[in-house]
């Protein structure tokens, strides 16, 4: 998403564009992403989004956060 645009509230509607699009698509696959966990804008859209923590690690640099999307929710 182009810089200028975040914070704007537009992050829900293009990533749901992009869901529907891979579900459409995709139908079967399980949807994985991973975020910072210090990027709480970003976690509260993809839980908005239907997506749930999996798994958690850290790079001794930052700790992540591993959220999947099944197919059907």
């Amino acid at each position: 998403m182009n810089p200028y645009l975040v914070g704007r509230g537009s992050g829900y509607e293009f990533c749901s564009y992009i869901l529907k699009y891979f579900e459409e698509n995709h139908p079967k696959n399980l949807i994985c992403l991973t975020v910072v966990e210090f990027d709480s804008r970003a976690i509260h859209l993809y839980k908005k989004l239907e997506f749930v923590p999996a798994k958690e690690f850290g790079t001794g640099f930052a700790d992540f956060t591993i959220m999947v999307k099944r197919p059907g929710m």
